[in-house]
């Protein structure tokens, strides 16, 4: 099994992180326990599906920091997926207990429903684009 893991913060993304002389770690570490337990509650992660939220430790040139991470298996399709849904759908603030139910089976119909344009029609390289047309490539997308 190989672990990966998508950074999600360390607060929703329109709350603020307890700064300024008087926060103690223990009060920073608080909060990184409630956006975790947070997330936990919003993505409950389905039976089989090889994935879980985690405080991640990262070096800094001034000391360590520590963001709520999803950990996945980047072997099993389905763990990937599902750590990109939760990358996509973090809450916005703390009173948001809305519960999202991640469905393997639907994501992937809909990823092979999506749009994709040739990176490089000579290697057949395929990526996923939005449907809007690719910013990254510069085209309009191609359905294959």
């Amino acid at each position: 099994m190989a672990t990966d893991y998508l950074s999600l913060s360390c607060v929703p993304c329109d709350e603020e992180w307890p700064t300024g002389p008087d926060v103690t770690s223990d009060q920073q570490r608080g909060t990184l326990v409630r956006y975790l337990n947070q997330l936990r509650h919003r993505f409950p992660v389905p039976e089989g599906v090889r994935a879980r939220f985690k405080i991640k430790s990262f070096p800094h040139d001034f000391g360590s920091y520590e963001e709520v991470c999803v950990l996945f298996d980047d072997d099993q399709l389905e763990a990937g997926s599902f750590a990109y849904f939760c990358d996509a759908n973090c809450p916005a603030r703390w009173d948001d207990e809305q519960v999202l139910v991640f469905d393997p089976k639907a994501e992937q119909e809909e990823a092979a429903n999506e749009p994709v344009c040739l990176d490089d029609p000579g290697t057949g390289a395929v990526y996923n684009c939005s449907s809007l047309g690719c910013a990254v490539h510069g085209k309009r997308n191609r359905e294959m």
